[in-house]
């Protein structure tokens, strides 16, 4: 009952960032987009990158290139900048509501797609495991 319970959990744990990554997605699908600039680091502590955009005649100064989880996407700090150099011109997608909510990507759905995928192959590996035991055990009822 211990291995069925961890094959469970880990699947539950699998599960639990889909929930975000397709939130975010789905959230952010029309956003629209402002022109912007990566910012250069501050200090060797920064652990985000910044950008500046500019919406309604407003400017607005952001940290992180996604939304909802900082730099995910198995991403380190040094990738984002090399992908996204200070000083360059970038898109920003903004919560038009709330143009601070802001990102330089939206979540990848290919990434929820694929913890989807695995975390359902665990759950079924512990229902087929399950459902062996309670037959072996002759405990299976119509």
């Amino acid at each position: 009952n211990l291995v069925l319970m961890i094959i469970l959990l880990i699947s539950v744990a699998v599960w639990l960032p889909i929930g975000n990554s397709l939130y975010q997605s789905i959230r952010t699908r029309n956003f629209p987009t402002a022109q912007g600039i990566i910012l250069p680091p501050i200090s060797e502590d920064d652990t985000e990158i910044a950008y500046q955009y500019r919406v309604n005649d407003e400017d607005y100064v952001q940290t992180g290139a996604y939304f909802g989880n900082g730099l995910s996407q198995n991403r380190s700090l040094e990738d984002t900048y090399a992908k996204y150099p200070p000083q360059v011109a970038v898109r920003v997608y903004y919560n038009p509501d709330d143009p601070t909510d802001s990102a330089l990507e939206r979540p990848d759905s290919k990434h929820w797609r694929d913890n989807l995928v695995v975390g359902t192959l665990i759950f079924m590996v512990a229902g087929a495991i399950f459902a062996w035991r309670v037959w072996r055990g002759g405990k299976l009822t119509a």
